[in-house]
């Protein structure tokens, strides 16, 4: 009888029904108060009384502090990480399991306290096959192939109750087709030598998660994001961190701050003021007679042909006409000073600016 017998929430006191139990190291808890734990806390049944309600307490702490949390940067489709800029250095963030993150109490966690930071990519190859005369799924010769991609995040924190942390950042699983479909079955890809980056669907999605990491970095290491400068005032409330210096290196302090910002460099002379009555001069003429400027030529359309790497013919069209091999992707570079990497070998970063791909 003991078994089934009537149980209270040790946290609560509520009673607890037949099938709402969740135990604690040394006593109970009911159902509502299990569901106001964090969503990342794993450690429920070797938690004693005291820790859950010390857990309790600090996520209604943790609900007032998100009124005044402030994301400028949103992350991820199946879950969202939202994360807080302040002063262009990441400084707080959250991980929502749906896009109401006030209401889901999510955790607030500094940057800080991340002690790593992985991106995983999952890649699932299947090769492709057809049905023949006797019915039976055989290969393709040659063999073709489709792949598959899902990017997982994964942290790992100092946080007492977040301190394990993994969330797919794509909702639906990236396909990357090897077979055109609606043409014939010569237009394929084989498996040797795929390389995923030729895709622009995948080369979106990496460099998604490139920018995540450098949002990562930039917070463990507090420092300004690229693209992004710390001005030279403190935002209400802000505490910079520790040797942190304003302005980055090239920060042009802005135009309003005047002459008088400089005044005590050496070698400087403040520009005299206008006497009273001063007329600026009216812009000078020029000293030639203006002609009408030439309309300008369009540039000729560049050329579309290309040549069939498989049999060598010169087409026009996404395929060769001759053997069905798909026109070669173009090749990457980057989009900052135009580097060009080997085929099937690009980088996280540029190596000679550092932008990533």
């Amino acid at each position: 009888m003991a078994l089934f017998g009537k149980k209270n929430c040790s946290i609560c006191g509520a009673e607890i029904g037949l099938l709402g139990n969740k135990k604690l190291e040394d006593g109970n808890c009911c159902k509502a108060c299990a569901k106001k734990l964090s969503p990342w806390f794993d450690e429920r049944r070797h938690s004693t009384v005291e820790q859950i309600r010390q857990q309790l307490a600090y996520r209604e702490q943790n609900k007032a502090e998100l009124a005044g949390f402030r994301p400028s940067l949103t992350y991820g489709e199946m879950y969202e990480l939202k994360a807080e800029v302040v002063n262009g250095v990441p400084s707080r963030f959250v991980v929502a399991q749906t896009s109401n993150y006030m209401e889901e109490n999510a955790d607030i966690i500094r940057f800080d306290q991340v002690t790593s930071f992985n991106i995983d990519i999952d890649e699932q190859q299947e090769e492709l096959k057809y049905r023949n005369s006797e019915g039976e799924m055989v290969s393709y010769s040659p063999r073709r192939y489709e792949y598959s991609y899902d990017f997982t995040a994964e942290l790992h924190t100092s946080h007492p109750y977040c301190d394990d942390i993994s969330f797919r950042l794509n909702r639906n699983t990236l396909e990357l087709q090897t077979v055109a479909s609606g043409f014939g079955s010569s237009i394929f890809t084989t498996h040797s030598g795929f390389d995923p980056m030729q895709y622009p669907e995948y080369r979106q999605m990496k460099a998604y998660c490139d920018e995540l990491e450098t949002l990562f970095r930039c917070g463990i290491t507090r420092q300004p994001m690229p693209g992004q400068v710390a001005p030279a005032y403190a935002a209400p409330g802000y505490t910079a961190a520790p040797g942190y210096a304003a302005p980055a290196p090239g920060y042009a302090a802005p135009a309003a701050a005047g002459a008088a910002a400089y005044a005590a460099a050496p070698g400087y002379a403040a520009p005299a003021a206008p006497a009273t009555g001063y007329a600026a001069p009216a812009p000078a003429a020029p000293a030639y007679a203006t002609t009408p400027a030439p309309a300008p030529v369009a540039a000729p359309a560049p050329a579309t042909d290309w040549q069939c790497p498989s049999c060598g013919s010169t087409v026009s069209g996404k395929f060769c006409a001759n053997c069905g091999t798909p026109k070669p992707a173009a090749p990457v570079a980057c989009s900052a000073c135009g580097w060009v990497p080997p085929q099937g070998q690009v980088p996280k970063f540029c190596p000679e600016c550092g932008k990533p791909f």
